[in-house]
């Protein structure tokens, strides 16, 4: 009788599988198999992400900008950028700023003075009293004292500006108290701790950079200075007929606009050539783009600017002049020191409006 076969256990399967393994020289190799099925699961997971991911159809689409060149009649493109506030709103977020940090903006204040009064001394000399019986005995009625008034009012300003003190002492202190100004506001705009010490040690490193920025800007104001130079050429041969007058001051005008046309966006390159690592020319391009599509709004910003402080700056000192003629002298030189923060903390203000 022929004997039945017993299926092979799986002990014994397991044991002829590796026997026959062995006899082709070959072992199993688990972990080629762990490999397998880790390239298995990471083939898996990124299939499941790439039907999850919105089609490139689905994305929504940005139209692009066209394209603006200057000095070249076109169409107005609008700024995709938010509205740029008032000029009044701005000077009071800036006198705001200031008052926040009044205790280290006076002492960095102080120091500014000192420096003006020890170096440049702009209004020794000055006979105001000569100077207003003069005013006063040109103009008579009713309207005579106010005549008189802005008349000292300007008097003084054009001897802050003509004077002798008016050159290189009077540069290099604005110079560096406009670099002490932007350090100063920089880190009041940001919240962070703003002392003396450091508004005068830390702010002096972008100084050649600065200097460099405001050769680019005397570049581009130079169409004001050959507008001023042909209109006094031409003042200089005697009296001049209305048309020849009328045609030189709308070329002056015209020259004067092209000048704050190119400076209205080189002058944020000063407060942007002050961060770290940032290059002169780097910070003019930087600058062009801030005021791209919006140039002229930028400008009627910066030209708001004087306008208040010339009305301010009226309203303070003619009632002064008039009345209190021996102080006026000293009051306009506190004025004048007070300004330089004033605009720069307008201008710097304008300048966080544009990013």
């Amino acid at each position: 009788m022929a004997k039945k076969k017993t299926p092979p256990t799986k002990k014994a399967a397991a044991a002829s599988k590796k026997t026959a393994a062995n006899q082709a020289g070959t072992t199993p190799q688990p972990a080629a198999k762990d490999a397998s099925r880790k390239a298995e699961t990471k083939v898996t997971e990124v299939a499941s992400t790439e039907v999850t991911a919105p089609a490139a159809e689905d994305q929504p689409r940005k139209l692009k900008l066209p394209e603006y060149k200057s000095f070249k009649l076109q169409k107005r493109i609008l700024s995709p950028k938010a509205k740029l506030p008032s000029g009044l709103s701005i000077f009071k977020q800036a006198l705001t700023l200031l008052w926040q940090y009044r205790k280290p903006m006076l002492g960095v204040l102080a120091i500014y003075a000192l420096m003006n009064i020890v170096l440049v001394q702009i209004f020794s000399g000055l006979d105001l009293n000569t100077t207003k019986a003069a005013f006063q005995s040109a103009y008579a009625g009713h309207w005579g004292q106010l005549w008189s008034g802005l008349s000292l009012f300007g008097y003084l300003l054009g001897s802050s500006v003509n004077s002798q003190a008016a050159g290189a002492y009077q540069f290099v202190v604005v110079l560096l108290g406009s670099l002490v100004f932007i350090w100063a506001l920089r880190q009041a705009f940001e919240g962070a701790e703003l002392r003396v010490r450091d508004a005068y040690y830390r702010s002096m490193q972008p100084l050649i950079p600065f200097i460099l920025v405001l050769v680019v800007m005397l570049l581009q104001s130079a169409p004001l200075l050959i507008g001023s130079f042909l209109y006094g050429f031409v003042g200089s041969d005697g009296p001049v007929g209305a048309p020849t007058l009328v045609l030189c001051l709308a070329v002056l005008f015209l020259l004067l606009v092209l000048a704050l046309y190119l400076i209205s966006s080189s002058i944020f390159a000063l407060y942007i050539v002050c961060l770290p690592g940032v290059e002169p020319m780097q910070a003019v391009k930087m600058a062009r783009q801030l005021v791209q599509y919006r140039r002229w709004l930028v400008m009627r910003r910066i030209l708001v600017l004087p306008l208040i402080l010339l009305i301010i700056g009226a309203v303070i000192m003619v009632p002064i002049a008039l009345f209190l003629t021996p102080i006026a002298v000293w009051v306009f030189f506190v004025l004048t020191i007070v300004t330089l923060p004033v605009i720069h903390a307008y201008m710097y203000k304008l300048y966080r409006q544009l990013l």
